[in-house]
């Protein structure tokens, strides 16, 4: 017996909830829907000493605060 299958594509949008952001990796994770941050800035993630921060060890008062390896002219 052949099956029928059929292939479609699905174009969907996905959130995630963050909550506390205690769960996601500030990173790792595509928390702002548009890829990792450490594929968009490739350069700034080398240099962030906080490479396996959460969202929440990241962020402060809802602004990224990221400690790196040297000091920005």
């Amino acid at each position: 017996m052949e099956k029928n299958t059929r292939k479609t594509k699905v174009v969907s949008t996905v959130y995630r909830v963050i909550g506390n952001g205690q769960d996601s990796s500030l990173w790792g994770d595509n928390w702002l829907g548009n890829g990792l941050l450490r594929n968009l800035y490739p350069d700034v993630y080398i240099l962030n000493l906080q490479q396996r921060a959460s969202i929440n060890e990241g962020m402060e008062q809802s602004r990224m605060r990221p400690k790196f390896q040297r000091t920005f002219q």
